[in-house]
């Protein structure tokens, strides 16, 4: 029993890592770091991993605003979807 927890507990921190790492990835795409991670670490990073590459990149002008603002990509998505 005490072994179940343990490779439990093992699992998820290196599902953490490697979603985080998928999630890195995803930072400069479309989808962002969040819900890339997010994917990736309930679904599978395999599953996330294909989220980020069918993801259109983004411009470095794009990155740096989403890095000064810091909002939720869905408020990026939203101002994007009102100037069109």
């Amino acid at each position: 029993m005490e072994n179940l927890i343990l490779l439990s507990v093992i699992g998820l921190v290196i599902n953490g890592i490697i979603s985080n790492i998928v999630g890195n990835t995803g930072k400069r795409k479309d989808v962002g770091y969040n819900k890339s991670f997010w994917v990736s670490f309930f679904l599978s990073p395999i599953i996330g991993l294909l989220l980020v590459i069918a993801s259109t990149p983004i411009t470095e002008e794009e990155i740096e605003r989403r890095e000064k603002t810091n909002k939720p990509w869905y408020d990026i998505f939203m101002e994007k979807s009102k100037k069109d």
